[in-house]
């Protein structure tokens, strides 16, 4: 820690612009992510009325455990997405998935189609993290 510290005291300038790039990698791949929200802001948003969760998961997992109101559209039926969403456009549309990473990257495809979107971070992980409930079975199942 010594070696550290000592380091640190004697290149400020390149501990500087060290730190400067990670900080500037940080907030680019933040922003390539698009708009997020936190479980407790997406529940806000769910009560207000004016959106509407879109959960990739497959039917499976689905029916074993989904937010309320929420329409199944499996991942791997992506490209069929934009139909759907043509449907949905006076609405905040959500992606959800089970970790958040392929909503991320399902929000990156439909942004190049010209439709937006956000996503839930960390997805039903977080979700259930957050001791929030999910509903069992077909229900809103598109």
């Amino acid at each position: 820690m010594e070696r550290v510290l000592e380091f640190i005291l004697n290149h400020p300038l390149n501990v500087f612009a060290l730190a400067m790039m990670v900080l500037l990698l940080i907030m680019t791949e933040m922003k390539r992510g698009g708009k997020h929200w936190t479980p407790k802001q997406l529940v806000s948003l769910i009560n207000d009325g004016n959106s509407v969760v879109i959960d990739l998961r497959n039917e499976k997992d689905f029916e074993h455990g989904h937010i309320i109101n929420s329409v199944n559209h499996p991942y791997s039926k992506l490209n069929q997405l934009a139909d759907m969403l043509k449907s949905y456009q006076d609405k905040e549309v959500v992606v959800v998935c089970a970790n958040g990473r392929q909503s991320t990257t399902a929000q990156l495809q439909m942004k190049k189609e010209g439709f937006t979107a956000s996503r839930l971070n960390g997805g039903l992980i977080e979700w259930s993290v957050a001791n929030l409930p999910l509903i069992k079975g077909k229900q809103a199942k598109s």
